[in-house]
């Protein structure tokens, strides 16, 4: 070693330190106590919201009056070490302690009882996924047609090809942007065993894993058949659709037709398989985890032999929950959860997440319900009507003929007339709108449930009575249902509409006297019923004779 002759009398470095025991806090969880984290001891704690406790080792920490955000503690004490004053500092984050929660939209379909709902899976975009799935082969066989504008990809026997999604889509619990399409009929999002042509009984530990198996078997490509790819839709509600179009089996004549959507957001898969053919050996359906420990697969589809045409099955993931907000268990409630036909169009859904220690979020989540449309064309309809649906008579209509119509709503286009015979109904929980004509003959019945409906009348609506046989001075009380009607629009050459002025009405008293127990109808002076010709209300009876006059012949009128 080496001196330059010259005495130092530098310290030693200081031996201070201080790593704040707990550096995040939430305001809902009040006020902490004998937090720490400076040596050596012997120091004191200060900044926003700091209490020294006096003791050397310790301080309290109120985070309502430290505020949320960044929060410096400075801790100070003697370095013996270094002969002089540290002041070493820590941080701690302070949230408000309400749950982070981020509201989607989404859109509902009624069934055909006019029925939907939705669960928190639907409006709440920061789940954290469960990483289960249910099975449903319940659903409608409805591929996508993708013969145009699809990506062909050139496999051959036994390969693979990377293919970009578009957008994240999450399985198992993990995000991806990317998917392998195997020929052998089946998609991997991990690297190995995309070569693999024998399939599995799921779940393997074997490679491929995180496999979507949409017909997995020996396939060979090159033999006959296309595999093609193509998304769909718009952000944030696109589809990835991946299709094995004839594929042949390998050294067989049998072929596969199947197609694969993967949804953006909901991260559900959805498999409908037009043709699934037999090459006589076995063949695999289903999903598999990252590991190869947790699989779903439809009943009798696991490594057997089975067969399919125009086949729906689905695996959708079981919604999760918020993650813990401050160390408690979040709870997410929904204002409206169930919808009907009298819903259809935009409805505002608040949700609500809760940690139950004072942490509450809300934010709000338009969800749109969709009523599908039956359409009467040519004489016939192209989907039955129900409670679910919209009724949409494109040609004239007669219950007569061709019965009941039980729907949502209805429309009758311009230049078709819907008619109700006697005996027979429309009933329309919803709106009415006529721009053609609708002709509602004697007993029949136009029901329309929901009491904040409306009926727009852009075209001709009559409704026929028939009166019974009528002296020649009988009356009936008689109404309409509908606004902006006249005197003459409704009770048509009637001679006499009467209607009643309530305030007018005086029990006449000479009536009184002569029949004291009797309920007495009789006015004073008779002006409580007047002619009228002005706009009918809806609802109100009026006093109609529709014979010619006075003493002229009865019968029945219409």
């Amino acid at each position: 070693s080496k001196t330059d002759g010259t005495e130092a009398f530098d310290l030693p470095p200081g031996t201070a330190a201080f790593t704040v025991s707990t550096n995040q806090v939430c305001q809902t969880q009040g006020t902490q106590n004998g937090l720490g984290g400076g040596t050596p001891t012997g120091g004191t704690y200060s900044g926003a919201g700091v209490t020294d406790d006096g003791n050397g080792t310790t301080f309290t920490f109120d985070p309502i009056a430290a505020g949320t955000g960044t929060i410096t503690v400075t801790y100070t004490v003697n370095d013996a070490c270094s002969g002089g004053v540290a002041n070493k500092t820590d941080t701690i984050e302070v949230t408000d302690g309400n749950p982070v929660l981020v509201c989607q939209n989404a859109t509902v379909t009624l069934d055909g009882s006019g029925n939907a709902s939705i669960n928190q899976g639907d409006v709440v975009a920061n789940l954290q996924p469960s990483g289960t799935y249910t099975i449903n082969q319940t659903g409608t066989f409805a591929p996508i047609d993708i013969s145009t504008g699809a990506t062909n990809l050139s496999l051959g026997d036994d390969s693979s090809s990377n293919v970009t999604l578009g957008f994240t889509f999450n399985f198992f619990g993990t995000d991806f942007t990317a998917v392998n399409v195997s020929s052998n009929g089946y998609l991997s999002f991990s690297a190995s065993g995309l070569t693999e042509f024998t399939n599995d009984t799921l779940p393997d530990v074997a490679v491929p894993q995180n496999v979507i198996a949409v017909v997995w078997d020996d396939l060979n490509p090159t033999s006959g058949g296309t595999i093609r790819y193509k998304i769909v839709g718009t952000a944030p509600n696109r589809i990835m659709v991946i299709e094995y179009n004839g594929v042949s089996h390998y050294n067989n004549a049998a072929t596969v037709t199947s197609q694969v959507q993967l949804y953006e957001g909901s991260n559900k898969i959805e498999i409908h398989s037009a043709n699934v053919q037999s090459d006589g050996g076995t063949r695999t359906q289903g999903i598999e985890n990252g590991d190869g420990t947790i699989a779903y697969t439809p009943t009798g589809r696991n490594n057997t032999d089975w067969t399919a045409t125009n086949d729906y099955v689905s695996f959708i993931p079981v919604p999760g929950n918020l993650a813990d907000n401050c160390g408690n268990t979040v709870t997410i409630s929904l204002s409206d959860s169930t919808f009907t036909c009298r819903d259809i169009g935009d409805n505002l859904v608040t949700v609500t997440a809760d940690d139950g220690n004072g942490g509450v979020s809300t934010c709000v989540a338009t969800v749109t319900v969709v009523g599908p449309t039956s359409t009467f064309s040519a004489g016939t309809w192209d989907v039955a009507p129900n409670a679910g649906r919209k009724a949409l008579f494109n040609d004239n209509y007669s219950t007569a003929t061709s019965g009941d119509v039980t729907a949502c709503s209805c429309e009758i286009t311009s230049g078709n007339t819907v008619t109700v015979t006697a005996g027979n109904f429309l009933n329309i929980d919803g709106d009415i709108t006529v721009n053609g004509s609708l002709i509602v003959d004697h007993q029949g019945s136009v029901v329309q449930v929901n009491p904040a409906a409306s009926v727009t009348n852009n075209g001709t609506i009559n409704v026929n009575l028939t009166t019974p046989n009528l002296a020649s001075r009988d009356f009936m009380v008689m109404g309409s249902p509908m606004t902006a009607e006249t005197r003459n629009g409704v009770f048509n050459s009637a001679f006499l509409v009467l209607n009643h002025t309530t305030e007018n009405f005086v029990p006449n008293p000479a009536v009184a006297a002569a029949f004291p127990a009797a309920e007495n109808f009789a006015d004073d002076n008779y002006d409580n019923w007047n002619p009228y010709n002005g706009t009918i209300n809806p609802g109100e009876g009026y006093i109609v004779r529709p014979q010619t006059g006075y003493g002229q012949p009865g019968g029945v009128f219409t």
